[in-house]
């Protein structure tokens, strides 16, 4: 609803969904009047699209890579990436090609895990630091780390943005989660239900309470490095 919200001022004939998956935004911009182009790294996901969606004639689907994007450049009026670029190995690349295929004044969104959020900073140091422990006392194996979703703060984000040709417009945090664990686990309807209640927060200046934020910037005319 967010990524809707920051998307309803934008004039858009162009749109590309990075990472589309299912292909959750292909009602919205079929609604707005967009040519929609979603692009995933699944082929499967790809096929579905194809299939579900076959009758939508203003959209295209198509397997590919964020980091090299077969698109000529100043194609699209806005991009979106959610869930997406924190599954990357580097940034870089990536906004880079989407500076390349936006035309001037285009908009870009991204979502991404918050790593200042407290929820996250009890939950992945102290709180998995102590499970952890407890495991091995009563000889538990502990838990596989995850690998490959990373995270970052909004303000880390908007610098990295910067210097990479864009001006950032917009931030807004959502997820807000007061159930810390262990308590979001054994109480998971009341999390959620609470969550819920208190995502009006995400226009205020409390981002350190939302697990992740969604982020606006349009590109300039030139980057700072």
């Amino acid at each position: 609803q967010l990524v809707y919200e920051l998307l309803s001022d934008v004039e858009i004939e162009e749109f590309l969904d990075l990472g589309c998956g299912p292909g959750v935004m292909i009602g919205y911009s079929v609604s707005r009047g967009m040519r929609f182009t979603g692009l995933d790294v699944s082929l499967g996901m790809i096929r579905e699209c194809a299939e579900r969606f076959s009758d939508t004639t203003s959209a295209h689907f198509l397997v590919g890579d964020a980091e090299g994007l077969p698109f000529p450049t100043e194609t699209f009026d806005a991009v979106v990436c959610m869930g997406l670029v924190e599954y990357l190995e580097q940034d870089d690349p990536i906004l880079e090609e989407v500076r390349r295929i936006l035309k001037p004044n285009g908009t870009v969104i991204v979502t991404w895990p918050n790593q200042a959020s407290l929820f996250r900073l009890w939950h992945f140091s102290l709180y998995s630091w102590v499970l952890d422990l407890a495991k091995k006392i009563l000889g538990r194996k502990p838990d596989e780390k995850r690998v490959g979703r990373r995270s970052i703060s909004a303000r880390r984000y908007r610098k990295m943005l910067r210097r990479k040709g864009f001006v950032t417009n917009a931030v807004r945090h959502y997820n807000f989660m007061l159930m810390f664990s262990p308590l979001d686990y054994l109480l998971p309807r009341l999390t959620v239900f609470i969550s819920r209640r208190l995502e009006f927060l995400c226009r205020l200046p409390v981002g350190w309470f939302g697990t992740g934020f969604v982020i606006r910037a349009i590109k300039s005319e030139s980057t700072d490095g």
